[in-house]
């Protein structure tokens, strides 16, 4: 996978990044990387539909293979508020979202169904199986950093509201 860096007014973090690639190869079976092409670092999503996103996964098409780009900036707002932007807390950012778009690529099989749910789902599993792997006793930490940032509650909230079944519950 050809790593290619448009990072600009984040450009200090590149050796994070490629910190955090080493990381997640050395635990990722290899296969599982084959076919795509490259791995864009950038600054930030230009898109204004996935502008809260931390990165995206692109099918293969017209003879360009699949693509994952990350975004530091949404990576970097993603931490809790509470939590110090540096170190452990950005290499976890950062690794999470490499492997959740991994996990894309790995579980092609929904987008060809139009399954979004199933999609983003499996990818979500497939990060967690390796999050736990790589970080161990440290996922506690992450995960109960996660459920205490008030964005998340408000996520769940917005999220449980916006199903007809759910309507109210948090």
């Amino acid at each position: 996978m050809k790593i290619i860096n448009k990072l600009s007014k984040y450009s200090n973090y590149f050796s994070t990044f490629r910190h955090c690639i080493k990381v997640v190869d050395k635990h990722i079976p290899g296969k599982d990387t084959q076919g795509v092409g490259t791995l864009v670092l950038m600054d930030k999503t230009i898109s204004e539909t996935h502008k809260r996103s931390g990165g995206m996964y692109f099918l293969e098409r017209d003879n360009m293979p699949a693509r994952i780009e990350l975004y530091l900036e949404q990576l970097i707002n993603s931490i809790p508020e509470f939590v110090p932007k540096l170190g452990i807390f950005v290499n976890y950012s950062i690794v999470r979202m490499l492997l959740h778009e991994i996990g894309h690529h790995v579980n092609q099989k929904y987008a060809y169904e139009k399954d979004e749910a199933g999609w983003e789902e499996s990818a979500g599993e497939y990060a967690l199986k390796y999050l736990w792997k790589i970080y161990g006793f440290w996922m506690y930490v992450f995960l109960t950093l996660g459920s205490l940032d008030m964005r998340n509650l408000k996520n769940r909230e917005r999220y449980y509201n916006s199903t007809s079944q759910h309507k109210g519950a948090v």
